[in-house]
């Protein structure tokens, strides 16, 4: 399989905030305060990855979460062994998901105004001639195709698990560190529903809070790049961070 894939992200503080606690990975590349846009390919058994990580916690906690989580994610893709199969990439990708929630979890025990740090972690990524998504927390992953919007992941909010809008959005029950005991992560091989055109959208909460998926319906058929995006949400107020990232398949080629 070979990929041809436009890349637009933006990290932003918004409007609300003092410090900003998101962080963007795209293709070994980290990303706060910033956007880019640029195209790539991803060749025959090539990785890649798109990730998102929104983190919380005390002072400064929540930007040393994220970073933290993006790193060790990254090191771990980077390293995985040719040639697993599904199963035992699925275990491998456990095992990481829970060697990075304690790791944080260690660090918040031992770090003065950094008890209970963590973040969430949704990602996009190519292994071994496949396309899997990754997500733990609340941050987000859609699909837009031929004009219509399809939520991927599911949020690991209390919201969604118990289905009652009064509950706020930020109320997560999954997340990587966090001071919890236990950890999970979704794992979606989308492999065979990833076509031409495609552009999936990958989001922290602080642009997903604020926009209906009808309005980013219509932004996406208006072309609307993740500065715009998030120019967008920052007009309505944009009291959290946001971050974006829009990967646009341009050619999808199956050996």
């Amino acid at each position: 399989m070979e990929l041809e894939i436009n890349i637009s992200l933006a990290c932003d503080i918004g409007c609300g905030r003092s410090n900003n606690e998101d962080m963007i990975l795209v293709s070994g590349e980290y990303y706060r305060d910033m956007d880019d846009e640029f195209s790539l390919s991803v060749n025959d058994n090539g990785r890649f990855v798109a990730a998102i990580a929104d983190g919380m916690g005390g002072h400064n906690a929540g930007e040393i979460a994220s970073e933290m989580a993006l790193k060790s994610f990254d090191d771990f893709i980077i390293n995985l062994p040719e040639g697993l199969s599904d199963t035992d990439f699925r275990r491998m990708m456990d095992n990481e998901i829970i060697r990075i929630h304690k790791s944080l979890n260690q660090y918040g025990l031992t770090n003065a105004g950094c008890m209970g740090l963590g973040t969430t972690l949704v990602a996009w990524l190519t292994y071994d001639n496949k396309v899997y998504i990754i997500n733990s927390g609340d941050s987000r992953l859609y699909r837009y195709r031929n004009g219509m919007l399809l939520q991927l992941t599911t949020d690991h909010s209390e919201q969604n698990r118990k289905g009652d809008s009064t509950i706020p959005s930020n109320q997560i029950y999954n997340c990587l560190g966090g001071g919890g005991s236990h950890v999970f992560a979704d794992i979606l091989d989308i492999t065979t529903k990833v076509f031409d055109d495609d552009v999936f959208l990958l989001c922290s909460d602080g642009f997903s809070d604020i926009l209906s998926d009808d309005e980013i319906e219509i932004a996406l058929h208006e072309k609307a790049d993740a500065g715009s995006l998030v120019n967008k949400v920052k007009a309505y107020g944009a009291n959290d961070n946001v971050s974006i990232v829009l990967i646009d398949i341009k050619n999808k080629v199956i050996w």
